[in-house]
């Protein structure tokens, strides 16, 4: 290993999926010098999350993303009902009547209401709004390959395809 192939940072992210972005959202509103390793392309297939709390929403509004948010889920006319089918096509068993995100009442328990924004658009916002490397601190396709724990210091090291590597000390 080169040293220009090492980068020494205070904070280690391991997981670009929705906490691990978050958590690089903090981090950077701090002045925090971070990186996050990922080991996937940063691809999205299949969804794991749909709904934004109104406390998550919140944290967004104070990263300065809450509206581009807003912007990249459902549409506000889409339905929110809830059915029970027998299939995907099949026969309807049960629906509960939801709202649209546009005639749902206001919320008056918070200036930021939740918000439907499923994980394969929200996190390709995140990763464009903190950067892929070599603009930004998302490292995708490397893993976390070594971590010693010591009194003196934390030193771990991170290898992708690709020959990069970053330690931190």
């Amino acid at each position: 290993m080169t040293a220009a192939s090492e980068r020494s940072v205070d904070v280690l992210i391991v997981g670009g999926g929705p906490t691990g972005l978050a958590m690089g959202m903090e981090l950077r509103s701090r002045g925090v010098d971070f990186v996050i390793v990922e080991s996937g392309d940063g691809t999205v297939t299949h969804p794991k999350v749909s709904g934004i709390g109104p406390r998550s929403m919140e944290l967004f509004r104070r990263w300065g993303v809450a509206e581009k948010i807003r912007q990249s889920g459902w549409p506000g006319d889409h339905s929110l009902d809830c059915a029970w089918v027998t299939k995907i096509g099949g026969h309807e068993l049960h629906r509960v009547r939801g709202f649209t995100m546009d005639t749902r009442p206001d919320y008056d328990h918070t200036p930021e209401p939740d918000a439907i924004c499923p994980q394969h658009w929200l996190a390709p916002l995140l990763y464009a709004e903190l950067g892929i490397a070599p603009a930004g601190p998302i490292l995708t396709r490397t893993r976390l390959c070594l971590l010693y724990t010591s009194d003196a210091a934390d030193d771990m090291q991170c290898v992708d395809l690709g020959g990069r590597r970053i330690i931190k000390k």
